[in-house]
């Protein structure tokens, strides 16, 4: 058995039933478009890579799931155990309702939907960009957060440095910090 990749770190997770693939490849487009990195298993997962272990990695490394709403997603067993499995680490979930269902899986009336049933695909694809917006102000939100503690981080450094030596010091660690966040 082979470790999973060295994945990069995900911002949105996309859960969805197989059969939904062409759905799916919409919004996994959509969300692309911009500077997220979206975890879609069909261009995500190279050939000969392990995809359970590709999945579970993804997923540890996501901060939001977008979960595709189908009839078909509702009862996939797949589905049920990356819904859990993000339920479990407290990840941000985002149905998104994609048909008409006479029937709601009973959890998602915890969650508020984007609802994109009986409307076009044009009007689908306008309807998420508040979603992806949303997304991306986080994901700005969070490097912010992680560039400023950083910048915590060296000053802290420089303090403990010599004199001499510390802006040469603090630019090394500064340059290799920031090549981690990528």
């Amino acid at each position: 058995m082979t470790a999973p990749s060295a994945s990069p770190q995900y911002d949105v997770f996309l859960s969805y039933a197989s059969v939904d693939h062409a759905e799916a490849d919409l919004i996994a487009s959509a969300l692309s478009a911009t500077d997220l990195k979206v975890f879609f298993d069909k261009k995500s997962i190279l050939p000969g890579q392990l995809w359970t272990e590709e999945i579970l990695a993804a997923l540890r490394s996501c901060d939001t799931l977008v979960f595709l709403l189908t009839s078909q997603s509702a009862t996939s067993p797949y589905v049920q155990q990356e819904l859990g499995a993000a339920l479990i680490t407290e990840k941000q979930i985002v149905p998104i309702l994609w048909e008409k269902l006479y029937e709601l899986p009973g959890w998602t009336k915890a969650f508020q939907w984007l609802d994109l049933r009986e409307i076009s695909v044009e009007q689908k694809l306008l309807a998420l960009r508040p979603l992806v917006e949303v997304l991306v102000q986080r994901k700005q939100d969070r490097l912010a957060a992680k560039i400023s503690e950083l910048r915590k981080e060296l000053a802290l450094d420089c303090a403990a440095s010599m004199p001499i030596a510390s802006p040469f010091v603090a630019l090394y660690k500064m340059t290799k910090k920031l090549s981690q966040l990528k």
